[in-house]
């Protein structure tokens, strides 16, 4: 792999990666909203 390749390849790796994280935390956010809307429903 030529080194211009590999920084490509690392940069397309860092940005799923922060892709991976962000969609996490939107996982958790939605768990919470919900746990929030069912706590008002009862």
């Amino acid at each position: 792999m030529s080194k211009k390749n590999e920084m490509d390849y690392k940069k397309e790796l860092e940005k799923l990666y922060y892709l991976a994280v962000n969609e996490k935390e939107l996982c958790i956010a939605f768990e919470i909203l919900r746990e929030l809307r069912e706590g008002e429903q009862k």
